[in-house]
Parts: structure tokens; sequence; C-alpha cells
């Protein structure tokens, strides 16, 4: 099957309705970032140390002397590229602990703010106040995202476009009943039967 573009596949999930972690998993999420992190410096380290001791032990091998220094070069590159690839995803892993940080004071307004445009807004926050903990800064892009989903603002504009239920008059607006022909007789007829009764009178 064809992968998404790009854009379909940020609109697919600016449909999805925010759920909120608990502060268990995200604990637990930093965690098992962290032993990664750990596991990947001492493989690091564990592997230059191998290689060192092998191309220090190569001068001293069986292998033929007009091999040995092409060896000794390809293990060179081959322990040195590794490393660096290992320290390369150690370092892009280590960026998500960003993820768990705590978002200033600016932001938590204005992400209380998009939340109130989301119809599950009230209930993130009640589930964060129940939780007993605020915004974390990988919830930031999620919340933006879902606030400007299609199906979001598409919500607000029937609700801003929506026409209320009374007229407000104004002064150079006439009133409902004399912008009909129907509104014209029936104030005719009343006006008669006023100028009757007080004749009568």
């Amino acid at each position: 099957m064809a992968a998404l573009p790009l854009e379909e596949l940020r609109h697919q999930q600016s449909l999805i309705a925010l759920v909120p972690k608990s502060s268990g998993q995200l604990k637990t999420e930093r965690e098992r970032i962290l032993s990664r992190l750990s596991l990947l410096l001492n493989v690091t380290i564990a592997l230059a140390l191998a290689g060192a001791l092998l191309i220090a032990y190569l001068p001293f091998s069986p292998v033929p002397h007009e091999f040995r220094f092409g060896v000794q070069e390809v293990l060179d590159v081959g322990v040195f590229a590794t490393c660096l690839f290992l320290l390369h995803e150690r370092a892009e892993l280590s960026l998500g602990l960003y993820n768990f940080e705590l978002v200033e004071q600016t932001t938590q307004g204005e992400l209380r703010t998009l939340l109130h445009r989301v119809p599950e807004g009230v209930s993130y926050q009640e589930a964060l106040a129940a939780d007993s903990r605020t915004f974390v800064t990988g919830e930031i892009d999620d919340i933006r995202r879902r606030a400007e989903a299609p199906d979001v603002r598409g919500r607000r504009r029937r609700l801003n476009e929506s026409p209320t239920r009374f007229h407000s008059l104004r002064s150079d607006q006439p009133p409902a009943c004399l912008t009909h022909a129907g509104g014209f007789s029936f104030l005719h007829a009343h006006i008669e039967h006023s100028r009757t009764r007080a004749r009568r009178a």
C-alpha cells in the first residue's frame, strides 16, 4: 500500500480526539528513553574499546604483513563509523526528553485558549487537574494541530454564522411586521378600529 502524503497524514492526525497521558505514562516513557540512552552509550564505549584492542593486536597476529595495514584501515573506518552512528542515534533520542519538560506560564494560557475551541477540551483539562499535573512540551503540537483541524474550524464557523432567534431593532431599520404587505393591512385595521372606538366614546 502506498504511503500517505505528509499533508494527508497530518490531516488524519488532527481528526483524532485528544486524550492526555497520565503522569505514570509520561514517567514510564521518559525512563524508557533514559534506559536506551544508557544502553547506546555502553555499546559505543564497548565497541570503541574492542576495536582499539583488535587494532593494537594486529601487529602481533599471524596475519601476513602485506594485508595487515589494509585490515587495520578497514577496522579503523568501521569502528569509527559505527561509533559515530551510535552517538548520532543517542543524540537524536535525547531530544525526545524535551517533550517531558513543563511548559512556560504564557504557553499554558495559550494551550487553555486552544482547548476551548476543541470539543474534548474541557475533559482534557479536567483530566490534567485530576492527575495534578500541567502541560508538557510534547502536548503543544498535538493541541495546536487539533485546534486547527477542519472539523473544529467548521464547527466554530457554524456557531458564529448561525442566525439569531430574535432581531434587534435599529432606528434605521423598520420592524419586521412593516416590511410585509400583510403587516400594513393589520396595522391599518388596528388604527381604524381605535378611531371608531374613540368616536363612540
